[in-house]
């Protein structure tokens, strides 16, 4: 199986509460996500969430999906995650952000794609 090491997806959360898909594994492909990376840019505090929801049957309101929830990120501040999380054709990296005021929360993904 060949690997294309790649930026896996990349967003901006500008919208407090909404859902934004930041990667959904292609057919036929078998993804390592290496690091989520959070940013926030505002000058508010923020919370962020990441879900990572599995095919066919996950959607995003299942509550078990959640592998980062209501994590706090200071003004100026980022989140790094080194994590090996392995995902099928199908699955689906999902994030938001929350905050009193202005939003401006950054979602990076790297790793790897396996066809």
């Amino acid at each position: 199986m060949p690997t294309t090491y790649k930026i896996l997806g990349q967003t901006n959360a500008a919208t407090s509460g909404v859902q934004l898909s930041l990667y959904l594994v292609p057919a036929g492909v078998n993804t390592i996500v290496s690091s989520i990376i959070v940013c926030n840019r505002a000058s508010q505090f923020a919370n962020f969430y990441v879900q990572v929801v599995k095919a066919p049957s996950g959607t995003w309101a299942d509550a078990d999906t959640y592998i980062y929830y209501n994590t706090p990120l200071e003004i100026s501040d980022t989140f790094i995650a080194t994590i090996g999380l392995t995902l099928q054709p199908g699955d689906e990296v999902v994030v938001s952000g929350i905050s009193a005021a202005s939003l401006d929360l950054t979602f990076n993904l790297y790793g790897s794609e396996l066809t």
